[in-house]
C-alpha cells in the first residue's frame, strides 16, 4: 500500500498514477472505499484515513479508457481530488455536487459509492440506498470486488433504517394516479413498499369521477406504514342523471340483455289480482241488485192482486235489474282484464299484442272471446 503522509502528497501521488496509466493491482493496493459517517464514535484521524483510500479508488476508477477525452478525464479527475477534501472537510453538499459532475463524464462503481455516500451524510437515506443498490450492480458487472464489498455493511444498515410505505389501492378503480411528494408512484412501483426518507410525506391520488383523495404521514427512521388509498365515487348532483360505463352500455345491447327486458314485460304483479278483486265486487254488487229487484216485483205483483187501481212499483224493479247488468258488465270486463294480464306474464311485447279479448255482455249472461 502507498502511504499517503500529506494532502499534497495524495494529489501528486493520484497524478503520477493516473498519467502512467498502470493498473490498480500493479501500482495501487489501496483499501476500499469507506462509507463515512455510519458509526458515531469515527474520530478525524479514522476519517482521513479512509479519505486517503478514497482517493487511491478514485485514481483508478476514473482512469483513462480508449477513446476518451483527455480533457474531460483531466477535468474528472480535478473535480474527484476536490470533491475528496470536502468530503474531509465534511461539506457534503459541495463534495455531491462535484461527485455528480464527475458521474456526469464518467459513471464508475467506486463514483457510485462516493455519490451515495455524500447523500447518506446529508440524510437522504433513500437515495443512498438506491445509489448503493446501484453501485453494487455495477460492481457485480464489472467484477468490482473492493466496491463490492465496501457495500455490503452500508446497504445491511440503510435497508433497515430506511422508512416504507405500502399503498393499497383499490384493484376496482382504473388508471388511477397516485403520487409522493409530488412524485408518480406507478402501478408496478406500489406493488412493494415505497422507500422514503425520515419526516412528512404527502400521499395524493386521483382517478375519474372520484373523490380526489390526500393524506400526510410521518415517518422515522426504520418505521413502516400501510395507507388505504380511498377513492370514493363522485357523489351526483341533484337530478343529474349517471350516464352508463361502456361495460354497461354492452350489457345492455347484448342479445341475453334484451330478452331479459323484454321478458319484464308484465306490468305490475299486483294488477291482475286488483282487476280480479273488482270483478268480484262487481258480481257480488250485481246479484243483490238482481235479488232485490226479484224481491221487489214479487211484493209488488202480490200488491197488485189486491188492488183495484192501477199498480205502482215497476220503475224500482226495472232500475235495480239495470244496475244488476251493469254491475255484471263491469264484473265481466275486470276479469277479462285480469286474465290478459295474467296470460301476458313472461311473453314479449309482440305476443303480448296478438292477444285480443271481446266482452259480449247479454240479457240473460255475459261472455268472454278471443286469443288468450
Amino acid at each position: 500500500m502507498i502511504p499517503f503522509a500529506t494532502k499534497e502528497a495524495r494529489i501528486t501521488a493520484l497524478f503520477i498514477i493516473l498519467v502512467s496509466g498502470q493498473s490498480r493491482a500493479s501500482e495501487l493496493a489501496a483499501e476500499p472505499p469507506s462509507r463515512g459517517a455510519h458509526r458515531a464514535d469515527q474520530g478525524a484521524a479514522q476519517g482521513a484515513a479512509q479519505g486517503a483510500d478514497s482517493v487511491g479508488e478514485a485514481a483508478t476508477e476514473v482512469g483513462e479508457p480508449p477513446g476518451e477525452p483527455r480533457g474531460e478525464l483531466q477535468t474528472a479527475r480535478k473535480l474527484f481530488a476536490q470533491a475528496e477534501l470536502d468530503e474531509d472537510a465534511g461539506n457534503w453538499a459541495a463534495a455531491l455536487k462535484k461527485i455528480q459532475a464527475v458521474a456526469a463524464i464518467r459513471a464508475t462503481p467506486g463514483v457510485r459509492f462516493h455519490e451515495a455516500l455524500c447523500l447518506e451524510n446529508l440524510g437522504q437515506i433513500s437515495a443512498a440506498l438506491a445509489g448503493y443498490e446501484e453501485a453494487e450492480r455495477q460492481a457485480q458487472r464489472e467484477s468490482n470486488s473492493e466496491v463490492l464489498e465496501a457495500v455490503r455493511e452500508p446497504l445491511a444498515l440503510l435497508r433497515q433504517r430506511v422508512p416504507k410505505i405500502k399503498l393499497n389501492i383499490d384493484p376496482a378503480v382504473e388508471h388511477a394516479a397516485v403520487t409522493i411528494d409530488g412524485a408518480p408512484i406507478t402501478s408496478a412501483a406500489a406493488a412493494a413498499p415505497v422507500q422514503v426518507d425520515p419526516g412528512a410525506h404527502e400521499i395524493r391520488a386521483t382517478a375519474a369521477s372520484r373523490v380526489a383523495f390526500s393524506k400526510v404521514v410521518v415517518l422515522r427512521e426504520r418505521e413502516s406504514v400501510a395507507v388505504d388509498v380511498a377513492l370514493q365515487p363522485q357523489p351526483r348532483a341533484l337530478g343529474q342523471v349517471a350516464m352508463p360505463s361502456e361495460a354497461q352500455k354492452k350489457n345492455l345491447l347484448s342479445p341475453n340483455s334484451l330478452n331479459k327486458s323484454e321478458r319484464r314485460f308484465d306490468g305490475s304483479a299486483i294488477a291482475p289480482w286488483l282487476l280480479a278483486g273488482g270483478a268480484a265486487v262487481f258480481a257480488v254488487g250485481g246479484a243483490t241488485a238482481y235479488a232485490l229487484a226479484g224481491a221487489r216485483h214479487d211484493e209488488a205483483v202480490a200488491r197488485c192482486r189486491e188492488q183495484t187501481t192501477p199498480c205502482t212499483g215497476a220503475s224500482s224493479v226495472r232500475m235495480l235489474d239495470t244496475l244488476a247488468l251493469g254491475a255484471w258488465f263491469g264484473a265481466g270486463a275486470l276479469a277479462g282484464g285480469a286474465i290478459v294480464l295474467w296470460t301476458s306474464v313472461g311473453k314479449k311485447p309482440a305476443e303480448v299484442a296478438q292477444n285480443k279479448v271481446r266482452v259480449l255482455a247479454g240479457m240473460r249472461a255475459i261472455t268472454l272471446d278471443g286469443n288468450f
